[in-house]
């Protein structure tokens, strides 16, 4: 996917519902932010 495509997909999540997450994925979120730029660790 072209980054220009992911942009267009992009939209804000303004409702939740109860439904529990998967701690796998909340591990894989947290793993991925690790990677991101920051103004410390560039």
């Amino acid at each position: 996917m072209k980054f220009l495509e992911l942009n267009k997909k992009r939209h804000a999540t303004k409702r939740f519902t109860d439904k529990p997450v998967d701690p796998k994925d909340v591990r894989t979120a947290i793993e991925i932010a690790t990677l991101a730029p920051s103004a410390h660790n560039s």
